[in-house]
């Protein structure tokens, strides 16, 4: 751990080399998402030819597919209630061409969320619930766009900013996410309302990855 400079103010990195020998069998197209109450995972086989989202209990126990389809379903999140849980969903492999899908925490399809020939995709629930961040390339670049968990009210938040991966800060003010604009990846923030962009990596050597917030919204955790 180390603190950043002073232009970066309070928050702190972690930087992690070390992941759960569990986590090995995952794809690594996104990183498992935990259930918000009663101890579940969601992930992605990585021997499997069909990516399917299947939940297992944190004791190893109950695994099951959710999705069970012909097509690509990956890249899930709960909601923060556990109840229900947004995914990408691809039609076939090849280039990104993934939609938005909500679906209830035991599998059932609820809703098509965005509908567009471009990549839709990285659905990441704010912590109110109110709120789904992605990453879309609608607009010809890798951006993030905020709707409502019906579909609606859909909202750019950055431009250009060749969006990789996201994250919401535990207060849902801000996005931290992996950009690819710089000469190497870097980690940043923004404002949801798209202000105050700030680059917080600042590295010229090294290849920064999946931000996280710390619970408390003091530190992020990243790969690298």
């Amino acid at each position: 751990m180390r603190k950043i400079n002073d232009t970066q103010k309070s928050t702190r990195f972690i930087s992690f080399a070390t992941v759960l020998t569990f986590c090995l069998s995952f794809t690594l197209m996104a990183p498992p998402s935990l259930g918000s109450e009663e101890g579940w995972l969601l992930f992605n086989p990585a021997w499997v030819d069909n990516l399917e989202i299947e939940a297992i209990h944190l004791d190893g126990s109950n695994r099951r597919n959710l999705t069970n389809s012909p097509q690509q379903e990956v890249e899930a999140d709960w909601s923060p209630d556990g109840k229900k849980i947004v995914f990408a969903r691809q039609p076939v492999k090849g280039a990104c061409k993934r939609d938005i899908f909500l679906m209830s925490a035991n599998g059932v399809l609820l809703k098509q969320l965005t509908n567009h020939p471009a990549c839709d995709r990285t659905p990441r629930w704010s912590p109110d619930g109110k709120s789904i961040a992605f990453v879309s390339y609608r607009d010809g670049g890798e951006d993030l766009y905020l709707m409502t968990p019906n579909g609606d009210n859909l909202r750019k938040v950055t431009n250009d900013a060749q969006v990789s991966f996201l994250n919401w800060s535990p207060d849902g003010k801000q996005l931290v996410f992996t950009s690819k604009k710089d000469e190497l990846p870097q980690i940043h923030v923004i404002n949801v309302d798209g202000t105050g962009l700030k680059n917080l990596s600042q590295s010229r050597t090294t290849k920064d990855w999946y931000p996280v917030y710390s619970p408390d919204g003091k530190e992020i955790a990243f790969g690298r």
